[in-house]
């Protein structure tokens, strides 16, 4: 079949305002001759239909919506989005449905059925990880997870593709739901070049400063390591650590940083645009990402904001987890620790502050990195997915 042909139906149980990972896929399927349209939440503020890089945008709006937030009623909202996404694509000329995350899979077997059209599944997380579903969601009724796993487990063995982002993810997927192992599409960055500047000392005040910038950028919530770094920055002299987003742990995070001293030498910044990080990425001089092994999704992690660091040139000092790890060692761009430990966090960010030869080795080798890990090579995997896909 010939792209130009062929309308693809991407669906996301979120309000699409910031996820990369699927508008750089739609980018990619608009440029290759596909139409595409993706169907997602809709909130006040935002806007019902749109287009965004040559892609359509439908958001669905609820009626109940502005219902609080309890179990109850969040079934409801999710039921209510499965029949109005279900209805507004039936028996429309569809070709293939990507759905994205388990939440999305119910609602994309569903327009499979009803449009006899193809299925791909994307699992951005490890859904079938229950230690990472009542972590993210404590109040995440038991039965809805086991049912939900059942319902994926039986729809995945259904779809005519399986994607997911790293390599262990795959594995652990193909192992517990007997299916042929995942296609892995990694969460990487398109190729750009790096520009340094100022401009993030500009931005907090220390201009003149001489010491070197450490960056956390991301959500701060839980899990993430952040309260550890933080108090790791005991032991980090020569530098200052920015951490770059929000979250509902922000505050507690401050307070931390006057416990142990160390308000001084921490920053902290808003969230930017998505459009805007990656200029913010390349002002800093080392990326870190200290996430926790409190679930076999966060271990198994191959996470954006490593491979942002990395386009920038940025050395990097990560957890030592199987995916993150391979990366750094093999390539030699960094440094790993025991995120559990904070001393150890900053015995790694020392190693690279105070050995300028390895320092700059590391950078080397980061931008010979980007050649490897860039958006321009893994599209031309989702460009031959689609073409299987539709070749079966």
């Amino acid at each position: 079949m010939n792209p130009l042909q062929t309308n693809v139906c991407m669906v996301v149980y979120n309000f699409f305002v910031n996820d990369a990972r699927v508008i750089r896929e739609a980018k990619t399927l608009v440029e290759s001759g596909y139409e595409v349209t993706v169907f997602a939440l809709h909130k006040e503020g935002l806007k019902q239909n749109e287009e965004m890089h040559g892609f359509k945008v439908n958001r669905i709006h609820l009626t109940f919506g502005k219902l609080p937030y309890y179990n109850i009623f969040q079934i409801l909202k999710y039921f209510e989005f499965i029949l109005r996404c279900y209805f507004r694509t039936r028996k429309k000329d569809i070709s293939i449905c990507h759905c994205h995350d388990l939440e999305a899979l119910l609602v994309g077997y569903l327009i499979m059925k009803s449009n006899k059209c193809k299925l791909v599944y994307d699992s951005h997380e490890l859904w079938g990880d229950p230690q990472y579903i009542f972590f993210t969601r404590p109040s995440y009724p038991k039965f809805v997870f086991s049912m939900q796993r059942r319902l994926e487990h039986f729809m995945m063995r259904r779809a005519d593709a399986i994607i997911t982002v790293s390599d262990s993810i795959g594995d652990f997927i193909a192992r517990e739901n007997k299916v042929r192992k995942p296609y892995v599409i990694k969460n990487v960055h398109n190729l750009a070049k790096a520009r340094k500047s100022n401009k993030i000392k500009q931005k907090i005040g220390i201009i003149d400063d001489k010491r070197k910038t450490i960056l956390y950028q991301g959500g701060l919530r839980r899990g993430r390591g952040l309260e550890n770094l933080v108090i790791s920055m005991q032991w980090i002299d020569n530098a200052v650590l920015v951490i770059l987003g929000d979250g509902v742990i922000k505050e507690e995070l401050k307070d931390l940083a006057v416990k142990y001293k160390v308000e001084k030498k921490i920053f902290f910044m808003n969230a930017v645009s998505p459009e805007e990080v990656f200029s913010y990425t390349c002002l800093a001089d080392i990326g870190v990402h200290p996430i926790e092994n409190i679930c076999l999704n966060h271990y198994y992690c191959l996470p954006n904001k490593l491979f942002e660091y990395l386009m920038a040139e940025l050395p990097v000092a990560v957890s030592d987890f199987p995916e993150m790890a391979r990366i750094v060692k093999k390539y030699k761009v960094g440094e790993v620790f025991d995120p559990a430990k904070p001393q150890d966090i900053s015995r790694a960010i020392n190693s690279l502050l105070d050995d300028h030869d390895k320092y700059q080795e590391c950078k080397l080798n980061a931008k010979k990195v980007n050649q490897i890990y860039n958006w321009e090579n893994e599209e031309k995997k989702l460009l031959g997915i689609y073409e299987g896909v539709l070749k079966q």
